[in-house]
């Protein structure tokens, strides 16, 4: 073997330690990279795909810009046809005209989704908004059909099967 002196030995040993060092550090620093260009290329794949979507949602905006159009158009028709809260006050205030006429007690006529319109305001808010009236009254059932042949033409009276429930209760007389 090399015969050195002690000196030289130390050298020897001490630029071997440190090229070791050196080497651990380059190879460390080379993998903490890798890892990072990994990282990227995932965060890069995940950005190509979200750029996908968008583009194909940006494909269907004329579309959508032309069916925006043709409704802005439509929109003042739309809410002529709409009543608005006179008219739907006149027309609960003719419901309590014709019950009178009609001998009908009327027991509740109920907004039966206000509180859900009120809450949602604050929130998203559609268009246009349906309103539901509930109906509860005590009557005969001539007075029922007096009441309902009140209405005209000029009304509309929609009856839907499921949604218009008649009770029969017998009048018991002592």
């Amino acid at each position: 073997m090399l015969n050195l002196k002690d000196k030289n030995k130390q050298l020897l040993f001490g630029s071997l330690a440190a090229g070791v060092v050196l080497v651990g550090v380059a190879g460390w620093l080379s993998f903490r990279d890798w890892s990072e260009v990994e990282e990227l290329r995932a965060a890069s794949e995940g950005l190509r795909g979200q750029i996908g979507k968008a583009d194909g949602e940006i494909a269907t905006i004329p579309r959508f810009e032309d069916e925006v159009l043709i409704l802005r158009e439509n929109l003042n028709d739309y809410v002529a046809i709409l009543p608005d809260d006179n008219q739907i006050h006149a027309f609960v205030d003719q419901l309590v005209t014709f019950a009178g006429k009609a001998g009908v007690e009327i027991t509740k006529l109920d907004d039966t989704a206000a509180k859900q319109r009120r809450v949602r305001k604050d929130k998203a808010r559609e268009a246009f908004d349906r309103v539901t009236y509930k109906l509860s009254l005590h009557a005969t059932a001539d007075e029922l059909l007096a009441f309902v042949d009140s209405f005209d033409r000029r009304l509309v009276l929609e009856l839907a099967g499921e949604d218009v429930h008649f009770v029969a209760h017998a009048a018991q007389t002592f």
